[in-house]
């Protein structure tokens, strides 16, 4: 669960990691005038850019009826700007439309050793567009598997051409940097997958369009706390291997009437931080919502955006992020915001442990009693400095403190970042970097915004100090006594990285 190594930091912004005994996730920023989009999070125009949410209230099996986005045909004739021609598309045996959609073959042949389909991504623009014929409740998992280096993306479709599901959002990749989509039919009427790119064209990709049927879904009843506990000591809950990945526990389940609601039972393997993210669907009626309980069913996390984010925050957003001691149980609530319930409620989960981050410890309330961090040089980038801690702000404990020798650094620079809304936490943090003990000399203070994440970036640290004071303190909480938690992330350098 960790930042993609960069390949350039000329135009971009700069992701890489080093690794020394822990996990220790280093970020430089570097900003231009232009920023450029990353991964699967990448927005653009066109169909799959934004789901139009079904409007159905019940279990209804009619198609979509919210109002169709129809997929425009890509490879009709452009206007050439620079000659005043029209450009030439190269062929492609592939329809890129609905009308044009090529059939792929029933489902009692599917599965993930023998591709659906096989083409290439070939020009700028370019999409493949094929109809599936799946049964009213039925789950596939679909994938592509590129041979190329197009950024692929998966879009399902309705027959009114009505996105219900795409893949940029997703907790893991299928393969590599691949994209993986579960799909649940509703109706009658036909579903169609589109395989597309959200990277600049380059050069011709080459993929591979694979699709399995999965069978199974949750142990009911789980409705409850006990129930959930039940299913797991019994081995009736819904718990799978994962399809792409050895090392993950995935989880399968759907809301069976408008009032249902799930619960899964977790025994934490071991004591650091746990995630919890939901696999991408083809649904327009699921809008999940999480929530953790710890054993004495304490509230711990929330969230109404349940699926795996990726980059941009300091560790990637994968839905919640909750420290847990090993050999204790956690349960995870799953609703569904919208009053739907039956096919196409089906949704998908991943939960495991990730790597070791370094955890706070108390007391740390004031700068006398300041945790003392070390920072982790760089081996590839001289002058830059990185660590992550963990910490939490709960009843009377509303401000941790560290410190950060700086006698070594010569002046240069401090950034600090605080999750706690990308990872399910109700605490509305506040950052403030002083030089002294008491806390009085204030280099740079911040609280977060809405979103519940903050980055105090190119605080400037004069030749004179000798050390660095950081204040995590609580300027709101959701819940008093539990849930309040942060991953802090600090990075020091030579010169400003942020603009």
């Amino acid at each position: 669960m960790g930042l993609p190594e960069a390949s350039s930091i000329i135009g971009a912004r700069f992701f890489f990691t080093d690794r020394m005994g822990h996990m220790d996730i280093l970020r430089v920023a570097i900003l231009v005038c232009t920023v450029l989009s990353q991964g699967c999070g990448a927005s653009g125009d066109g169909p799959g850019s934004g789901l139009k949410k079904d409007v159905d209230r019940g279990n209804s099996e009619a198609d979509d009826s919210g109002s169709p986005t129809v997929i425009e045909d890509s490879g009709a004739e452009g206007t050439d700007t620079a000659g005043g021609g029209p450009e030439e598309v190269p062929d492609d045996s592939i329809g890129d439309t609905l009308a044009s959609a090529s059939d792929l073959r029933g489902l009692e042949s599917w599965n993930l050793e023998v591709p659906l389909a096989s083409d290439a991504i070939d020009y700028e623009g370019d999409r493949d567009v094929y109809k599936m014929a799946i049964p009213a409740g039925s789950v596939v998992f679909l994938a592509v598997r590129s041979a190329g280096e197009a950024d692929l993306v998966l879009t399902v479709l309705n027959a009114s051409g009505t996105t219900i599901g795409e893949s940029r959002q997703m907790p893991y990749w299928a393969w590599g940097r691949d994209p993986g989509l579960w799909v649940q039919a509703r109706g009658a009427g036909g579903l169609f997958v589109e395989v597309s790119s959200v990277s600049d064209f380059e050069t011709s990709s080459d993929y591979d369009l694979l699709g399995t049927v999965v069978a199974g879904d949750d142990g009911e009843p789980n409705d409850t706390a006990e129930d959930a506990g039940a299913r797991l000591a019994d081995g009736t809950a819904g718990f799978r291997g994962s399809l792409v990945s050895s090392g993950r526990t995935e989880f399968m389940g759907s809301l069976q009437h408008t009032a249902d609601v799930d619960y899964w039972a977790f025994d934490a393997t071991s004591t650091g931080l746990m995630s919890w993210s939901l696999w991408a669907t083809g649904s327009a009626v699921l809008e999940p919502s999480l929530t953790l309980y710890d054993s004495a069913f304490t509230p711990l996390a929330w969230t109404d955006e349940p699926h795996f984010l990726g980059g941009g925050t300091w560790l990637d957003d994968s839905g919640l992020l909750a420290a847990v001691n090993g050999g204790e149980r956690y349960y995870l609530e799953v609703r569904n915001l919208r009053p739907a319930f039956g096919a196409g409620t089906t949704y998908v989960g991943v939960s495991e442990m990730v790597d070791a981050v370094t955890s706070e410890w108390e007391p740390n309330d004031d700068g006398s009693q300041a945790n003392g961090l070390s920072l982790s040089l760089s081996t590839t980038h001289p002058g830059y400095s990185s660590g992550t801690t963990h910490g939490s702000l709960d009843g009377v404990d509303a401000v941790d403190v560290y410190s950060l020798p700086v006698e070594s650094m010569a002046g240069g620079y401090l950034s600090v970042h605080v999750q706690a809304g990308s990872v399910g936490s109700g605490l509305t943090p506040r950052a403030v970097v002083c030089s002294d003990v008491a806390g009085t000399d204030v280099l740079g203070v911040l609280e977060a915004g809405v979103e519940g994440d903050l980055s105090l970036v190119d605080v400037e640290l004069v030749e004179a100090l000798a050390a660095v004071f950081v204040r995590i303190e609580a300027a709101g909480r959701r819940e008093a006594l539990s849930g309040n938690r942060y991953v802090l992330g600090l990075e020091r350098y030579t010169v400003p990285l942020h603009d």
